[in-house]
């Protein structure tokens, strides 16, 4: 973050596109936790300093590609992007980015909400993409499972209490959630591609900051506890070798 200063204009925005919970999440949120710091993310707070939340416009990505060779990335579905302030509500600023980030096969849209749609897809990513990184199994094999499908499950319950005890409503049952996932077909998480491949994985931002939210507000999470804790430790081992 330190190496950004050159690159910037007066005005010019930092979109950060990343899946999971970002550094900046409680910079703007209000009540007791505005500004917080999350540990997990930015223990130093290395990454708040060198880029300012004024600076900032959140980005939730539905686009499922794949890196097939170094340069080459290969599209397989989806092809939409939500941009938002930390500070909530439609600026100008936003509203003209998102103009100028659209173009043909990817559309841009502007949220008032953007935490509400990080945790919209948080939750998703936070129990399929972590039991695919442990199980090594398709999104199909995984649901159809009775087993790992009752843990994404009790993942997903567990997710949408932390998004409630923040404020936050996840539209749709979790069964309509589930069922919107087997409906995307057979495919491996973004995860598990990184541990196929022996490349760090986003364990921080998909789950363990999840935990971290947790403990702040006092939700439970048990089954989250137990799969953060596989993941975590898988996350140390591919960074061995």
């Amino acid at each position: 973050s330190g190496k950004l200063g050159p690159l910037l204009g007066p005005e010019t925005p930092i979109v950060a596109a990343l899946n999971g919970i970002p550094w900046w999440f409680f910079s703007g949120i209000g009540g007791a936790l505005d500004g917080r710091p999350l540990k997990t993310l930015d223990h130093d707070g290395r990454i708040a300093a060198g880029i300012p939340i004024e600076r900032v416009i959140g980005c939730v990505l539905y686009i499922a590609a794949e890196v097939t060779a170094p340069g080459e990335i290969t599209h397989s579905f989806g092809g939409r992007w939500v941009l938002g302030e930390p500070r909530g509500g439609i600026t100008p600023r936003l509203e003209r980015l998102c103009k100028e980030l659209s173009v043909p096969g990817l559309a841009t849209q502007a949220s008032a909400t953007i935490r509400g749609d990080i945790c919209h897809k948080l939750i998703g990513n936070m129990s399929g993409n972590t039991v695919s990184a442990l199980t090594h199994a398709t999104s199909i094999e995984m649901l159809e499972d009775p087993g790992t499908r009752g843990v994404i499950m009790a993942m997903l319950h567990e997710g949408i209490a932390v998004a409630k005890g923040l404020g936050i409503t996840i539209p749709g049952s979790v069964e309509e959630r589930v069922g919107i996932m087997k409906s995307l077909g057979s495919f491996k998480s973004s995860t598990l591609q990184d541990v196929e491949r022996g490349r760090p994985i986003e364990a921080d931002g998909l789950i363990l900051a999840v935990q971290e939210i947790a403990r702040l507000i006092g939700v439970p999470t048990p089954v989250i506890d137990v799969v953060g804790a596989m993941t975590g430790l898988r996350a140390k081992t591919l960074l061995k070798g």
